[in-house]
């Protein structure tokens, strides 16, 4: 585990390995028997320990703390459509906890076409929000690294 994240308690610990799941806030409360708000707080925190404001970017830490190889250049084919290079590129920025403006940025296309190739990964990867996809992404990962 990295220095930062072992300034985190185990409560926030199970929060964000909860919300890097795909848990919605209500979801993680359901879950652990506590209130909402309560997790609002846990999720401020864990915030401001990691320097991160997105559940993008901190479902991307919880994974790469949590996995062996993420790295891989070429990201595997789904049952459906294979992902384009691009798509792949994407993606793999989507893991780091890159924004689709950010995306943009650093691969000099639009924003919409980056948002663009972020929804057709949702579409192709069976994901309906960005958190998600980086679960799926990194659970193919994990797959074709075995």
């Amino acid at each position: 585990m990295s220095r930062r994240a072992s300034y985190l308690s185990e409560r926030q610990k199970q929060v964000l390995a909860l919300l890097a799941q795909g848990f919605s806030s209500k979801e993680i409360a359901k879950t652990l028997g506590i209130s909402p708000e309560t997790i609002r707080k846990h999720l401020a925190n864990i915030r401001d320990v990691l320097g991160m404001r997105r559940a993008a970017e901190l479902s991307a830490y919880w994974h790469l703390l949590n996995t062996t190889d993420i790295s891989s250049k070429e990201m595997p084919a789904t049952d459906s459509e294979p992902l384009t290079p691009r798509e792949q590129e994407v993606a793999q920025l989507l893991v780091k906890g890159f924004t689709a403006k950010e995306i943009a940025k650093l691969l000099k296309i639009a924003p919409g076409t980056a948002a663009k190739h972020r929804e057709n990964l949702l579409k192709k990867m069976g994901a309906n929000r960005t958190a998600y996809l980086i679960i799926k992404i990194n659970s193919s990962q994990k797959k074709e690294g075995t």
